[in-house]
């Protein structure tokens, strides 16, 4: 199981994509889905692109690295922000692809969505938990016992370890591309 979870987290990218390009091949966006899904993916790139400026360092590494404990920003209100903001995208995307299907076939394109994406952040953050308790212990462990996974429990900052550096976002210029072809892409598929 281990070695499972290590080759999707290695691999995540990768195993996104294909799954990416069903949810577009069935899309069917209607100009209310279309609008519905943009606004969530603002917001999921919103907060990857807050996270983002926390770390410091590229974030789709295969390996794992932490020279330091980031628990500022929003990092105070979920442990994985990135992984939130990977689903608001995902789910922006999905929302605008089933705007033209029925109640029935809508609700399973959005769940097939929801399994395929709890399965792979699921085991992305699983193995990164077990690296960072490794590399951490007590530090982690106490933040781990404050902090949710990836749902907030409170909007409200706290203070912690980490800086919000602006140069960070360069690591972001492929997701932004990535974004503008998934969304072109769902525009001509407008009904």
């Amino acid at each position: 199981m281990k070695s499972m979870k290590a080759f999707v987290f290695r691999w995540r990218g990768a195993i996104i994509a294909p799954l990416t390009l069903v949810l577009l091949i069935l899309a069917r966006p209607t100009l209310e889905s279309f609008l519905a899904g943009i606004v969530l993916t603002l917001v999921g790139e919103s907060l990857r692109l807050w996270a983002l400026g926390y770390t410091g360092k590229p974030t789709r590494s295969q390996e794992l690295v932490a020279p330091e404990l980031i628990t500022a920003g929003p990092y105070s209100v979920v442990r994985n922000p990135l992984y939130l903001g990977n689903v608001l995208n995902a789910m922006g995307v999905t929302v605008a692809a089933m705007g033209g299907y029925g109640p029935r076939d809508g609700l399973l394109l959005f769940l097939g969505a929801v399994l395929s994406l709890a399965t792979v952040y699921g085991a992305c953050i699983s193995v990164e938990e077990e690296f960072l308790s490794a590399r951490f212990g007590a530090e982690y462990e106490d933040y781990r016992s404050r902090v949710p996974t990836l749902v907030p429990r409170r909007l409200r900052l706290s203070p912690g370890n980490g800086a919000f550096l602006f140069p960070s976002w360069r690591f972001e210029f492929s997701t932004f591309g990535w974004l503008v072809l998934v969304w072109s892409f769902l525009a001509m598929r407008l009904q």
